[in-house]
Formats: structure tokens, sequence, C-alpha cells
């Protein structure tokens, strides 16, 4: 299924066990199945990220990130978290919006940073990129 410009894309590290376990999370919380989801090592995220960025310097810069892709621009660590959470829950807008002004947003954005470069040392690596349920596949993007 290619990424289509209104196609809501959360590309996730896929080697990664809490970036899985938070795509495990996300299935379950988005109901009206809105999301789709790609490993930043697969096949999608190289198309669309060298179509945006032909230096290709955008996917080297990446490892340590989620990026969310809202159909027409791309948003990285915290703000592809503020990202997902205003398409999955609309009317928490207000609420999210303040999540990004400064200075909530300087210490959001470093909880992130922390937690990233910590996550293989306190999750571990996932051998694959686990897909989930046998219904959900249709949600992944190579």
């Amino acid at each position: 299924m290619p990424v289509t410009p209104m196609m809501p894309v959360l590309f996730f590290d896929g080697n990664c066990h809490l970036c899985n376990e938070s795509v495990r999370l996300l299935l379950k919380l988005d109901r009206h199945r809105r999301l789709r989801y790609a490993p930043l090592q697969g096949e999608t995220a190289r198309m669309l990220f060298e179509q945006i960025d032909e230096s290709s310097s955008l996917m080297r810069a990446l490892p340590d990130s989620i990026v969310f892709f809202d159909g027409k621009r791309l948003f990285v660590t915290w703000k592809a978290l503020l990202g997902i959470a205003m398409l999955l829950w609309p009317g928490s807008r207000f609420f999210l919006a303040g999540l990004a002004v400064p200075p909530i947003s300087w210490i959001g954005a470093a909880l992130y940073r922390m937690i990233a470069a910590l996550r293989y040392r306190v999750f571990g690596r996932a051998e694959y990129c686990a897909v989930g349920k046998k219904a959900d596949r249709e949600l992944f993007l190579p």
C-alpha cells in the first residue's frame, strides 16, 4: 500500500522493543483505524523521506526518532507524539496545544531525547518488527 497524501503514518524503530510495544498500544487506542505504521528501516520510510529530502540527510538523522506524517508534513520526536495524540483525540486539541508551548515543550523534548537514548539499554532490541494481530496487518506498510 503506497503512502498517499491523505494517509497518516507513524514511522517507528522496528528494532526497538519499546517502539514495538508503543505501536501495539496505539493499535488498541486507534479505534477508528486512522493510523498506518511503518518501520523507519522499511521501504515506505525510505521512499517518502527521499521524496521530501533528496539528499537523504533526513534518513540519517532519524534513528533515535519516531516520525509522524500527517499526510502533508513530517513531525519528529516530541512533536510527533503530540501530532499522533491530536489525531487520536481531537477533542483534546487545546490541552495538547498547551504541551507544544515553551517551556513545557522543552521539557517534553528533553524527556523524549533521554528515553530515546536509553531505550535499547532499558528495553532491549527486537530481532524483527512485530506486526501484531492478523487483523492489524493491513495497517502496516513495508
